[in-house]
């Protein structure tokens, strides 16, 4: 009983923090970077 107990204890903690890692983005970019590759872009794109 102590063990099931432990065991689901631990699959919601792991399920808990994979939703937190989730729910964070790691591709944010601020608008100074996006402004800077659409220039970039752009550029490259009237070179062809």
């Amino acid at each position: 009983m102590k063990n099931k107990i432990l065991t689901t204890a631990l699959l919601i903690s792991v399920l808990g923090g994979c939703h937190f890692i989730d729910s964070k983005s790691i591709y944010d970019v601020d608008f100074e970077h996006l402004v800077r590759s659409a220039f970039y872009t752009q550029q490259e794109l009237l070179k062809l």
